[in-house]
């Protein structure tokens, strides 16, 4: 008759135990990735839609708009802060930024699509000046798009 148990001995319940938490490790961080990565393509998808709501603002009205809440209503369902801040929700401050003419661009200050100097600055305090674009800050980094 053989002694031997029959069952797991210590070294391999702890092996089996050290595979699973690396593989459990590296799922969250894939995850984490993944989720980051959505609410980017939110966020584009939602950017892309304040922009052809300023193309759409220019068309019917030959100007640009002043403000980003001017497009809410007749151009936006949302706001523009439900649209670009609110998807990201991790508490890392986003900011946005507009396209608006130069200062000092001779006889365009009324009329951004005339400008042929653009300055980026934060919204709001960009003096009532023409929203060309929108951008947005996220981490001290202008994203690029």
């Amino acid at each position: 008759m053989s002694d031997r148990r029959s069952g797991f001995t210590l070294i391999e319940m702890l092996v089996v135990v050290a595979v699973i938490a690396t593989l459990a490790i590296l799922g969250v961080g894939y995850y984490t990735d993944y989720l980051e990565e959505a609410r980017a393509a939110v966020v584009r998808s939602n950017l892309r839609t304040v922009r052809d709501a300023l193309a759409r603002h220019f068309k019917d009205r030959l100007a640009y708009p002043t403000t980003l809440e001017a497009l809410q209503g007749p151009y936006l369902q949302d706001s523009y802060q439900k649209l670009l801040l609110h998807p990201w929700g991790d508490g890392e401050p986003v900011q946005v930024l507009v396209v608006v003419p130069a200062t000092g661009t001779p006889g365009v200050d009324s009329n951004a699509f005339l400008a042929t100097e653009t300055e980026t600055v934060a919204y709001p305090g960009h003096g009532g000046r023409q929203i060309r674009d929108v951008k947005l800050k996220r981490g001290g980094v202008v994203l690029p798009w």
